[in-house]
């Protein structure tokens, strides 16, 4: 697997988990409904495979992992670029 694909499954788990997390803090009160998640991505692949809808290029992708290209279309997350160490 290549290091853009592991960090794209990396995003979309640490997406998962922070979408669970804005559920538990709307429950209680402490945001709103209308708010957005950030994830911040170093990989160019990774980000373009999440700022766009469906495969692409890439192989072997899980479909099961669409739905958060699904979540960027719709704006409740925004995916940015960082620079990553060297």
């Amino acid at each position: 697997m290549s290091c853009g694909l592991s960090e794209f499954y990396g995003g979309v788990s640490g997406v998962a988990d922070g979408l669970h997390l804005q559920d538990v803090l709307k429950f209680i009160g402490m945001i709103s409904e209308g708010s957005s998640l950030h994830l911040e991505m170093e990989s160019s692949a990774a980000s373009g495979v999440m700022n766009r809808i469906g495969v692409g290029q890439v192989r072997h992708l899980e479909t099961k992992t669409f739905w958060t290209q699904e979540l960027v279309q719709a704006g409740r997350l925004k995916v940015i670029k960082i620079k990553g160490r060297r």
